[in-house]
């Protein structure tokens, strides 16, 4: 198996060699061995009750618990500790090279070290794969398949936020943690979620031009325009997008604030709205053609919907947050980051336009 991604809580792996077609475009989910992670089997459950009804099949990473064997857990986990070992003198770590029966070749930062894939964990997730893995490059020799990725976060305002705000939910704390950097941190990619739902296609194309810069800034300006031309329509008729906004209107409508007490117990449609707020758009594109004039065709999934957990440490982090936006004037404007340092949110764009 080849590692894709090390996270905090988990590792995704590819399947090299998939058994049978049901692992075709699919990778391979793990979760480490740490206490604040559910099982996979409470997780799913969660999904399937409280994500997967709000959305179309094809708008979401599909995931699908499967029995692991404790022996591939060992295996990879004993590769784990090789890459940690060659980590200290080299940058990356080839697991074919020890003769190993499981592929594993990337680098394994100090930062994860000693962390390892949970052994008493009899399942894992076989999810969507959502990137442009081996792509098939046209005449020239660039790829025809790319993948965007980014967090819409809050598309609507937050129903706690003081009346004539001039900063929605997602600028205002960005603009507040911005405060509390180093200057040298404070160069980020950011944009507004409001924008992103504006319907305004001047604004949906800068979005859209800014994830191109970051993300595949290598491709050829010819077909880098072709393909952010193509998303930024898909995007400005976004039925997964409208569906999210939707979603997160009606499923908390009170906000944090409502609930007074710490010790009261949040409501399940409370939580999902909270995961919804921290999801992720993934937006494969691929071209069906070998040449400019080719189809672009779009798959565009909601992943990491792994359910908010009500622990009582994050709900008293989220009221002193929405309390500190309101109070210290991050909503309003009235805070301003220094150094002429600005962040641009779309509702104080429609402030100016409409006094």
């Amino acid at each position: 198996m080849l590692t894709v991604l090390q996270g905090n809580a988990n590792i995704i792996y590819r399947i090299l060699h998939p058994p049978n077609l049901a692992f075709t475009r699919r990778l391979l989910r793990l979760h480490k061995a740490v206490s604040w992670i559910p099982s996979y089997t409470h997780l799913h459950d969660a999904y399937l009750a409280n994500i997967a009804p709000l959305f179309a099949q094809d708008q979401l990473v599909a995931q699908e618990l499967v029995r692991v064997p404790t022996e591939v857990f060992r295996r990879l986990n004993a590769e784990l500790r090789l890459a940690e070992h060659a980590s200290r003198d080299s940058t990356s770590y080839d697991a074919r090279k020890a003769g190993r029966s499981t592929t594993t070749s990337f680098s394994r930062p100090a930062s994860r070290h000693s962390v390892y894939l949970d052994e008493t964990e009899m399942y894992g997730m076989l999810v969507t794969d959502m990137t442009a893995s081996a792509p098939t490059p046209d005449r020239d020799g660039n790829p025809t398949d790319i993948t965007i990725e980014f967090k819409p976060k809050w598309l609507i305002q937050s129903p706690n936020a003081p009346p004539h705000s001039r900063r929605c939910r997602t600028c205002a704390l960005h603009a507040f943690r911005l405060s509390s950097k180093p200057r040298s941190k404070k160069k980020q990619s950011y944009f507004c979620p409001l924008a992103l739902m504006s319907g305004d296609g001047v604004e949906v194309a800068k979005i859209v031009q800014s994830l191109f810069d970051d993300q595949v800034a290598t491709l050829p300006v010819d077909r880098k325009l072709q393909y952010s031309d193509f998303l930024t329509e898909h995007l400005l008729n976004s039925d997964l997008l409208r569906r999210l906004e939707q979603a997160q209107r009606t499923l908390d409508p009170a906000g944090i604030l409502a609930w007074v007490d710490c010790s009261q117990e949040l409501s399940v449609n409370f939580l999902t709205a909270t995961t919804l707020r921290d999801c992720t758009l993934f937006l494969r594109v691929s071209g069906a053609g070998s040449s400019m004039a080719g189809e672009l065709v779009v798959d565009a999934r909601l992943g990491d919907l792994d359910l908010k957990e009500p622990e009582p440490v994050k709900v008293v982090h989220w009221r002193e947050t929405e309390r500190t936006l309101i109070d210290d004037g991050w909503y309003s404007g009235a805070a301003q980051l220094p150094d002429g340092d600005a962040v641009i949110c779309h509702l104080d764009k429609e402030h100016n336009v409409n006094p």
